[in-house]
């Protein structure tokens, strides 16, 4: 009888033990927390935050992700937004993501741009790409050059990335205003062309070429 009482126990104890193992080595599993979007990524000053995505991934199902977000833009400077990852055997894993906020710039808008444009004439949709130069410096404008120079338009814009199209020359007649993202990767315009012989409208997405 106390022979099988000490197998017992020592049964009872490897089965401890192994169920020990078993849990240290799942509490080694860590989730992995993935950042979407741009990282560091800008932002124009006063514009509202929206977190580009993000996500966890664990080896079992309850994993909980915290974020800190981002809640005053109206500063210019260095940010930062935090991610903290905790599973369900208390596992924790951070990331963090730069975020540089600053008014809109002359640099962030000159570049070469892939435009997506739908105009007024049975609307058709047209891609092509253009590009955005200093035509003056001061007064500042800039010079929008699209289809291979075929098509020109003169614009300012202000640091909230507020647009405006002006430009008359002596058979074509551009007027049009716009808005660049907040997050300085695109801008949407709306504009149309008089000439002398057709009034064009579109509405058209520059998107930046990296």
């Amino acid at each position: 009888m106390m022979r099988k009482i000490i197998n017992l126990s020592i049964t009872l104890t490897l089965l401890l033990l192994a169920l020990a193992c078993q849990k240290v080595q799942e509490d080694k599993v860590y989730p992995t927390l993935i950042i979407e979007g741009n990282n560091p990524m800008k932002l124009i000053q006063g514009c509202e935050w929206e977190d580009p995505g993000f996500s966890v991934k664990d080896d079992k199902p309850g994993a909980r992700l915290y974020t800190t977000g981002l809640l005053n833009t109206n500063s210019s400077g260095e940010f930062y937004v935090d991610y903290i990852a905790i599973d369900s055997d208390s596992n924790q894993v951070s990331a963090r993501r730069v975020v540089n906020i600053s008014p809109l710039q002359l640099q962030d808008v000159t570049a070469e741009y892939m435009t997506v444009d739908t105009t007024g004439l049975n609307n058709p949709i047209i891609s092509y790409k253009s590009t955005i130069s200093i035509f003056s410096s001061s007064p500042l404008l800039l010079k929008i050059n699209n289809l291979n120079n075929k098509y020109e338009a003169f614009f300012t814009f202000d640091s909230t990335g507020n647009l405006e199209v002006n430009f008359d020359a002596n058979d074509i007649l551009i007027v049009g205003t716009g808005q660049y993202q907040c997050d300085k990767t695109f801008f949407n315009l709306k504009y149309y062309i008089d000439s002398s012989n057709v009034v064009e409208h579109h509405k058209a997405t520059f998107t930046k070429i990296n």
